[in-house]
């Protein structure tokens, strides 16, 4: 895995230890997941699998903490919605902040390219949405030379493709279903349709992760990033940066050297979307995809209907904030 740079912290603080970045959720195998009949067949070995659009990777390095993920995920940042309990879009950031998530659709081609270029493997996934550390900017606490706290700013930028509708492409690891008697087939390697409404779900899944780093990014770094402007517009003059740092931890409720651990801390609460299967397609739907003579490969149809979670679960429920 490529290694990348830290979120930098607001203070000096302690440096955890290093340590590999380990994937939370790939392909799941349930078995009960599989339909065997004339249409349908199961891969060979009997390995039932969950197809995961989302992948995370959550990793630490030598100076603070990184979060660097894959996933298929997100839309704006959340508030619940009255009646269906979906993700809305919240608010406009503070002046100050700016958050930039927006999930690009992309060729089968591309997205290894991009996955190889970030360090994962794509194996399982739709879509990623990555969140590096090295395109995080923390508020900064400051003092000028009167002892005043100088004005910071935040800010959080997040690389998000998915895979675009109308292509077919093999399984990464060439897993293969049995051909029934009779039938012949140009392969036997299960093949991948991203349907149209699939790549919007998918897409859709996505944007879910964005929301949820997004108002991760609102309930923590924003509004630390608040609090220090709160106190440099009152131009209060501090004894040191750590009065300062004190005033800051009563007002906000964490010390600015926690800072970036706590936004990390909410943002990686986005896994449960994929913990709990919400952006995963049961793999078993695999039909015969023929020519005018012959089947050419079977293939899955990855359609909208393969993803009924995605779309009912907010922000807001995922982080647990009220």
């Amino acid at each position: 895995m490529q290694a990348a740079e830290p979120v930098k912290s607001s203070n000096t603080s302690a440096q955890p230890q290093n340590k590999a970045a380990q994937p939370f959720f790939q392909r799941k195998g349930v078995d009960s997941a599989l339909t065997t009949g004339q249409d349908f067949f199961a891969p060979k070995g009997g390995e039932g699998s969950f197809f995961a659009p989302t992948q995370f990777l959550v990793q630490k390095n030598d100076t603070t903490p990184l979060v660097q993920r894959q996933v298929a995920a997100a839309e704006a940042p959340a508030s619940e919605h009255p009646e269906s309990g979906r993700a809305t879009e919240s608010a406009s950031p503070a002046p100050d902040s700016q958050f930039d998530c927006d999930p690009q659709p992309v060729s089968h081609a591309d997205f290894l390219t991009q996955a190889s270029a970030h360090g994962f493997s794509p194996n399982g996934a739709f879509g990623i949405t990555i969140l590096n550390g090295r395109n995080v900017t923390l508020p900064q606490v400051q003092l000028d030379s009167s002892r005043r706290l100088s004005r910071t700013s935040t800010a959080v930028s997040i690389f998000s493709v998915y895979l675009s509708g109308g292509q077919i492409f093999e399984d990464e690891r060439r897993r293969t279903v049995p051909i029934p008697a009779g039938v012949s087939c140009g392969s036997d390697i299960i093949h991948y349709g991203i349907m149209t409404d699939g790549a919007a779900k998918i897409r859709e899944g996505e944007q879910e992760h964005c929301s949820d780093f997004r108002l991760a990014f609102e309930v923590s770094l924003v509004r630390y990033m608040s609090a220090v402007n709160r106190l440099a517009s009152r131009r209060r003059r501090f004894r040191d940066l750590d009065a300062a740092n004190a005033q800051l931890q009563r007002d906000t409720g964490v010390h600015p050297d926690d800072w970036a651990q706590t936004f990390i801390d909410l943002s990686t609460r986005t896994r449960l979307r994929d913990t709990r299967l919400h952006h995963s397609a049961p793999v078993g739907a695999v039909s015969l995809h023929p020519s005018e003579r012959r089947c050419l490969f079977p293939m899955m149809r990855i359609t909208a209907r393969l993803f009924p979670e995605i779309g009912v679960h907010s922000s807001r429920s995922i982080l647990r904030i009220p």
